[in-house]
């Protein structure tokens, strides 16, 4: 059986604008802030990216790199 996703959820996805493929889709983090039907505080949801997601820890090392250049 497939649970049905919150309106919220699908709101924010829907705002997110994802869509299909790899590299033709923006790169930015978006944040949204769901409300919680319960009482109890908002959950935060993150839209990442898969290329920002995978290429993380490269862009890292990169940024590492840059510093440690620039200190020596």
């Amino acid at each position: 059986m497939r649970a049905k996703l919150p309106d919220g959820l699908l709101a924010a996805l829907e705002r997110a604008q994802r869509t299909q493929g790899w590299n033709n889709r923006r790169d930015d983090v978006q944040r949204f802030e769901l409300v919680n039907v319960y009482g109890r505080a908002p959950c935060v949801l993150y839209v990442v990216p898969a290329r920002r997601w995978a290429y993380r820890r490269w862009e890292r090392q990169v940024q590492e790199r840059q510093h440690e250049g620039h200190a020596a």
